[in-house]
C-alpha cells in the first residue's frame, strides 16, 4: 500500500480563518504534518452540516450573522439531546450518596485550590495576547497537580497541558480571578469580593460551582481558543458525551481517528476536566519524542452519565440558553433547581460584583496600522462618542457603520454595534448599541485593548488601547462652583501621528 502523502500545516489567510472559525473547524497548528485530503473532507463535512443548518433556519429580515449562529446552536444543541435522559432509581441513588471532597469524586477541588494558591495574594505575570500562565511556571506548577502529566516539548504553552488549561478555564469562567496591568505587564490576580465568597463555601457547593462554571459560562473565548465557533464548552461536552459512553472504553491507536475527533470533540482540556469532576478515567502513556500528553485510552465513570443528564434537562427547560450569556454578573445557581434536589448540601452560591462606573477621563490610544491618535474622553461620553473622535482624527465621514468589541472580565468578547445595526457574531442576546454604553462603564483596566471595527465593506479596522484614567478637571471644578459655566466638550484629540490614509483611495487601470 503506498504511503498516505503528507505536508506540512500552513497558517490560511485571515478571511478563510474567519470561515473556519464560523464553523466550528479547528486546524492542526501551524508546521504539523496533515494529510490534505483527510483535512479537505473535514472541512467539506463541517460545510455540508452548516449549510444544512442554514436552509433549516433562514434569517428572518431583521436577524443578523450572531442571531443565526445562536439559533444553529441551538438547533444542534436540541438534536443532541432529543432523548430520554430520565435517571433510573439506582442513579439517583448514586447522586444522593456521593461524598464530595476534595478528592472525591476526582481531584477536582485539590488541584483548584492548588492553582488559586500558584497565583496567590500578589498574582503571577500572565503572557500579553491570550493572557495564558507564564511558559516558565508551567512544569513546574504541572508537579503540583494530583496526577502530574508527561510530556516531551522544549517549548510547551499552556495548551499543552490540558489539565492545567481546563482549570484556567474554570478560573476565567467563575470570576475569581481577573487580569490587571502593572506597568506594561498583565498579571492574574485574585479577584478578592469573589474569592472571599469562595472561602465561605463548603466543597458541595464549590464542586457545584465549578460544574456550572464549566457548563453553562465557558467558553473558548476564555482560553483564548478564538477558532471555537458559536458553541460554548457546556455545548462541546455535552453534545460529545454520547459518544463517549457509546463503547465502554476508547483506546487511541495509531490511525488517529479516535483521537482526532476527541482532540476537538470535546476537546484535551475537558477530557482532562471530566477526569477531575470524576467522569472519566483516563490512561496514558509515555509521550513520544517531541510529542505532548499521550491519552492511551479512556472510559465512563459511573457518575458521568447521571450527572450530565441532569444538566442535560436543565439545558431543555431553559431552552438551550442561560441569563448569563448575556449578563455575566448573574449569580451562580442556574443549575442549583436541577442538582440541588440531589446535592442537599449547595445552598450558598457566588454573587460576581458589578463593576463601579468610573466618569473620570479615559486617555485612548488609537492606533490605524503605524499611524496613531491619543484621545481624551469622559466616562460619561458613550462610545458613540468616542467614534466621532476617532473619525474624526483620521479625517474619515461617519457614513457607515461601525462596532467596537472588547474582552470582558471572563475573557468572553463582547461587542457593540452602530445604533443603526442588529445581531453582531459575538452579541450574546439583545443587541447592544454604542449609543447605549457610556466609556465609565466598561470592563477596561489600563492596558486593555478594544477594536473598533469601522466600515462592514472596507474593513478599517483600530486598536484602541486604553492608556490611563486620570482625574476629569472639569467635573472637579464644577463641583467647587455654583455658578453654571458653558458645558465642555465630552473629549479631544490630544496628539496626531502619522497622516491620515484615504478614505476612499482611487484605483487606476482595467477591472
Amino acid at each position: 500500500m503506498p504511503a498516505v502523502p503528507t505536508v506540512p500545516m500552513t497558517a490560511p489567510p485571515p478571511d478563510i480563518q474567519q470561515f473556519l472559525d464560523l464553523m466550528g473547524v479547528e486546524l492542526p497548528e501551524v508546521g504539523t504534518q496533515i494529510n490534505p485530503e483527510e483535512l479537505l473532507n473535514k472541512i467539506m463535512d463541517a460545510a455540508d452540516q452548516m449549510a444544512d443548518l442554514l436552509d433549516a433556519t433562514a434569517p428572518t429580515a431583521k436577524e443578523g450573522p450572531g442571531d443565526v449562529l445562536r439559533s444553529l446552536r441551538t438547533d444542534l444543541m436540541s438534536a443532541s439531546l432529543d432523548e430520554d435522559v430520565s435517571l433510573s432509581e439506582q442513579e439517583m441513588t448514586l447522586l444522593k450518596t456521593l461524598t464530595i471532597s476534595e478528592t472525591q469524586p476526582g481531584s477536582l477541588l485539590q488541584d483548584f485550590q492548588t492553582l488559586l494558591d500558584f497565583i496567590g495574594p500578589d498574582g503571577q505575570a500572565v503572557s500579553g495576547k491570550r493572557q495564558h500562565i507564564a511558559m516558565k511556571d508551567l512544569a513546574e506548577l504541572n508537579q503540583q497537580l494530583s496526577n502530574p502529566i508527561n510530556i516531551d516539548l522544549k517549548r510547551p504553552a499552556q495548551k499543552s497541558y490540558p489539565p492545567i488549561h481546563g482549570l484556567y478555564l474554570l478560573l476565567r469562567a467563575t470570576g475569581i480571578v481577573k487580569v490587571v496591568a502593572k506597568g506594561k505587564k498583565q498579571f492574574l490576580a485574585l479577584n478578592s469580593p469573589v474569592y472571599d465568597q469562595w472561602q465561605q463555601l463548603n466543597p458541595t457547593e464549590r464542586y457545584c460551582t465549578l460544574l456550572e462554571a464549566w457548563l453553562i459560562r465557558s467558553h473558548g473565548e476564555m482560553i483564548g481558543e478564538e477558532r471555537m465557533g458559536f458553541l460554548t464548552e457546556g455545548n462541546r461536552c455535552l453534545q460529545s458525551w454520547h459518544k463517549i459512553v457509546e463503547k465502554k472504553k476508547h483506546t487511541f491507536n495509531p490511525k488517529r481517528t479516535v483521537r482526532d475527533f476527541f482532540s476537538y470533540y470535546p476537546g484535551v482540556h475537558n477530557l482532562a476536566l471530566m477526569e477531575m469532576f470524576g467522569l472519566l478515567k483516563i490512561t496514558t502513556g509515555k509521550p513520544e519524542a517531541g510529542k505532548g500528553w499521550r491519552i492511551k485510552s479512556f472510559e465512563a465513570l459511573p457518575l458521568g452519565t447521571p450527572l450530565l443528564n441532569l444538566v442535560k434537562n436543565a439545558f431543555q427547560e431553559h431552552d438551550m440558553s442561560w441569563p448569563s450569556e448575556v449578563d455575566p454578573s448573574v449569580p451562580y445557581g442556574e443549575l442549583q433547581d436541577a442538582l440541588q434536589p440531589h446535592f442537599s448540601k449547595w445552598q450558598k452560591t457566588l454573587v460576581l460584583p458589578s463593576s463601579d462606573f468610573r466618569p473620570d477621563r479615559h486617555i485612548f490610544k488609537v492606533s490605524l496600522g503605524k499611524i496613531w491618535r491619543r484621545i481624551a474622553i469622559s466616562g460619561e461620553a458613550t462610545l458613540e462618542d468616542l467614534s466621532a473622535y476617532i473619525l474624526s482624527s483620521v479625517e474619515f465621514d461617519s457614513d457607515h457603520l461601525d462596532s467596537f468589541t472588547y474582552t470582558n472580565a471572563m475573557g468572553r468578547k463582547v461587542e457593540v454595534l452602530h445604533p443603526y445595526a442588529e445581531g453582531g457574531f459575538f452579541s450574546a442576546g439583545e443587541t447592544i448599541h454604542t449609543d447605549e454604553v457610556k466609556i465609565g462603564s466598561l470592563p477596561l483596566s489600563e492596558g486593555s485593548v478594544m477594536e473598533y471595527l469601522f466600515d462592514f465593506g472596507d474593513c478599517w479596522t483600530f486598536e484602541v488601547r486604553l492608556e490611563t484614567i486620570e482625574p476629569d478637571l472639569n467635573q472637579i471644578q464644577s463641583t467647587r462652583t455654583k455658578k453654571k459655566k458653558k458645558q465642555a466638550p465630552m473629549g479631544e484629540i490630544l496628539e496626531v501621528h502619522g497622516e491620515s490614509p484615504e478614505q476612499y483611495p482611487s484605483y487606476e487601470g482595467d477591472w
